[in-house]
């Protein structure tokens, strides 16, 4: 993946939980599955290529967000109500 703004100061010694690791993989998957929006946002390495607006890439990205929706419930769900 190409290098992003974080919100995190580069001096932060926070460990990264699990929920980060999430995190991390969907802006990765986000960031190739919507290299237009990825641009937009500075996250390198997607420049040169095209988001695909198809009805299959739509539930490409309807489906990774859907995954990393259920990975962060198998981790915390008795912690937050992600509403399904």
């Amino acid at each position: 993946m190409g290098r992003r703004p974080t919100g995190l100061d580069s001096s932060s010694t926070r460990a990264p939980t699990q929920v980060d690791v999430v995190a991390e993989r969907y802006l990765e998957t986000f960031a190739a599955l919507d290299p237009s929006a990825a641009t937009e946002m500075g996250i390198t390495g997607h420049d040169d290529d095209i988001t695909d607006y198809s009805v299959d890439g739509a539930a490409a990205r309807a489906e990774a967000a859907r995954s990393a929706l259920r990975e962060i419930d198998a981790l915390c769900g008795d912690l937050i109500d992600i509403a399904k």
